[in-house]
């Protein structure tokens, strides 16, 4: 899980946010929603490309995109 598909330097231009040496981009997230109800794909559920307020995962390995939160699992 995590890497990044988007390039640092491109995301370094339009963030604020500095990521430490441990941390990367969670940027590997599904691309479109689905309406189980009528069985068509719809747009994207997140943004994966704004990083504005710099929110970082629980463990704080990841800086995470605006919309999303993400918690521990345990198994």
């Amino acid at each position: 899980m995590g890497g990044t598909s988007i390039p640092l330097s491109a995301w370094r231009q339009n963030n604020q946010c500095a990521l430490e040496p441990d941390q990367e981009l969670l940027a590997v997230l599904p691309g479109s929603g689905w309406d189980n109800l009528l069985n068509q794909e719809r747009l994207q559920v997140v943004d994966r490309e704004d990083y504005s307020q710099c929110k970082l995962s629980t463990d704080r390995r990841f800086v995470v995109p605006g919309q999303m939160n993400s918690h521990f699992l345990l198994q």
